[in-house]
């Protein structure tokens, strides 16, 4: 999986340093009934697995479009996140998790707040990180100078 090429292209993440143990959530969704979450569960495990990763949940969404709002497994996992029963969110994407930028930032804001990591295995680069990084910088100058 190490490219899809075009704009699907992802890269390969490797473990990030944690301590042993980390409570950790995995959040799946797959956009229709036909489709199968096997190969995100099998990537997002495998990679628990070699950082030590404490897997105490699985949220995934079936049959469920990215565009909505109301997805109840990741509101579950969200409630979660805000009651500390977890410390570590591991998407295989993160168009898995969210439904644009925006979204992905709010949530990012919020799961720094309630010290809950979200971490996605594979970048696609039609939501690079770097654009995130760049969208949430201009977002928090544009704050600070209000």
């Amino acid at each position: 999986m190490s490219s899809l090429g075009g704009s699907g292209s992802v890269s390969r993440h490797s473990p990030t340093k944690r301590r042993q143990g980390t409570r950790t959530a995995l959040y799946l969704r797959v956009s229709t009934a036909e489709q199968k979450p096997d190969l995100q569960y099998d990537d997002l495990r495998g990679y628990a697995a070699r950082a030590g990763l404490d897997v105490v949940r699985d949220y995934c969404d079936i049959a469920v479009s990215g565009r909505r709002e109301g997805r109840p497994r990741l509101n579950a996992l969200m409630v979660a996140a805000r009651n500390r029963e977890i410390d570590c969110v591991l998407v295989w994407k993160f168009d898995r998790f969210a439904r644009n930028t925006r979204h992905l930032l709010t949530a990012l804001e919020e799961s720094r707040r309630i010290v809950t990591e979200i971490e996605a295995l594979a970048i696609s680069t039609d939501l690079s990180i770097r654009q995130i990084q760049a969208r949430s910088q201009a977002k928090q100058a544009a704050g600070s100078s209000a």
